[in-house]
């Protein structure tokens, strides 16, 4: 009995199939990248923020006559700045926390202003210009999702 189409047949079909598994790898690994690399120049804004502020700070701190309040309001905008970053991390680790599912009411303009902080760096490297022209009387409205997460 001669096998060989068979056998032949069930090496292509496994060629494919690993192919096809390769093909999807590259996908998952590509797609991490995109989101890894999205979600670095998000957390670098307000770090690289913080960091021009300080060092404001303490030029103004340096000087023959101290300048108070410029270094204070550096110092302000320098916790400000540090608590964004951290307000990033802290919604990227609720995207992968298990928990159940809540109803939150939302300002949708803050969504519409948050998505736009979101999409600003992949605007800018396509030279696409975002404009918003948002009502001021919008009612809040309610959210369903994992742990109420946004970013």
């Amino acid at each position: 009995m001669d096998i060989t189409e068979r056998k032949r047949a069930d090496d292509e079909r496994e060629r494919l199939r690993q192919a096809h598994a390769d093909l999807a790898r590259v996908n998952r690994v590509t797609t991490m990248g995109e989101l890894t690399a999205s979600l670095a120049h998000e957390v670098n804004q307000p770090i690289a923020a913080a960091v021009n502020n300080a060092n404001a700070c303490l030029r103004w701190l340096a000087r023959d006559h101290p300048d108070l309040e410029e270094a204070r309001a550096a110092a302000m905008r320098i916790v400000k700045d540090g608590t964004r970053a951290a307000e990033i991390i802290s919604r990227i680790r609720l995207l992968f926390k298990k928990g159940a599912l809540q109803r939150e009411l939302v300002a949708v303009n803050e969504v519409v202003r948050e998505m736009i902080v979101l999409l600003r760096g992949e605007a800018t490297r396509h030279n696409i210009l975002i404009m918003t022209e948002l009502a001021a009387d919008l009612p809040r409205s309610w959210e369903i999702g994992s742990n109420c997460t946004r970013l």
